[in-house]
């Protein structure tokens, strides 16, 4: 029966997705090797606007939770556990409204987002698994979104402006590195207490970024000739890209140990050895 719901929640991104696409008028051809800009980002759908929220852990366990709106008056935000290898399965979540930051702290799940009045607030999971779930204190040294502001992110310092008219739809913290997705489908990256965002190398058309700390870059991008490109920077050049031909909305990257996972329309990607295939 998860299976039937999740299909049911992301097939109608994808509705959302494609109708959103078809009412826009011709683009206009990109510089030579860039895509142009994403149409992923947004869909009609406030439970699944922006990019779905993924997280990976070491032994391959994924965290995934659908965007949410606080404001919106949507449904509350859904999850799933896809466990070592295996598909996702769907978790019961504390009442968060919107997501604005997931992570992995040893063996358990936190979620940053914000209650029904847009309060913000953490939850931690007890273990991997997510079958329970209790509030936590936020993460001294986390960055995630403000849920009422998109050109605005919270820091550790609190409250920042979100740099070059970016309005923030994706934040990740890894390492030194502050990596930041922009509705426009800008990727930006940041030194920590540096506070100067730059333009990540070979990023336009970006829903969604996935970083690891040995500096690699994955990158779920979209657009006319490739509507869900995962692309993989490593030393500021294309170490691998792929296209999927299937007709499915881009949503979600994430690092899984050393594996890319993204989520393709309602399939969990995984890349095993050099071969995309479905998580079963």
């Amino acid at each position: 029966m998860a299976w039937v719901a999740l299909f049911v929640v992301l097939n109608a991104a994808m509705v959302w997705y494609l109708r959103d696409r078809m009412s826009r008028p011709p683009e206009t051809a990109p510089p030579a090797g860039e895509p142009p800009t994403p149409r992923a980002v947004a869909t009609s759908d406030p439970q699944l606007r922006g990019p779905v929220f993924l997280s990976g852990a070491p032994d391959g366990a994924v965290l995934r939770l659908t965007r949410g709106d606080c404001q919106g008056g949507g449904p509350q935000v859904a999850g799933w556990i896809a466990a070592p290898g295996g598909a996702p399965a769907a978790i019961k979540l504390p009442p968060v409204s919107e997501v604005a930051g997931v992570g992995r702290s040893g063996d358990s799940w936190w979620v940053i987002g914000a209650d029904a009045e847009c309060a913000m607030k953490a939850w931690a999971s007890d273990d991997l698994a997510g079958a329970a779930w209790s509030e936590a204190a936020i993460p001294a040294d986390a960055w995630y979104l403000d849920p009422q502001d998109g050109t605005r992110v919270f820091s550790p310092r609190g409250r920042v402006a979100a740099p070059n008219s970016c309005s923030a739809i994706w934040i990740q913290a890894v390492g030194t590195q502050i990596y930041l997705v922009c509705d426009d489908g800008r990727g930006l990256v940041a030194e920590r207490g540096a506070g100067q965002f730059t333009a990540l190398p070979q990023s336009a058309a970006v829903v969604a970024l996935a970083a690891d700390t040995r500096g690699r870059i994955g990158q779920l991008m979209s657009g006319p000739s490739c509507l869900a490109l995962v692309r993989t920077i490593a030393r500021q050049k294309i170490a691998d890209q792929h296209c999927f031909d299937s007709g499915k909305a881009p949503l979600g990257i994430a690092w899984v140990g050393d594996d890319l996972v993204a989520q393709i329309g309602f399939d969990l990607m995984t890349n095993a050895g050099g071969i995309w295939i479905p998580r079963s």
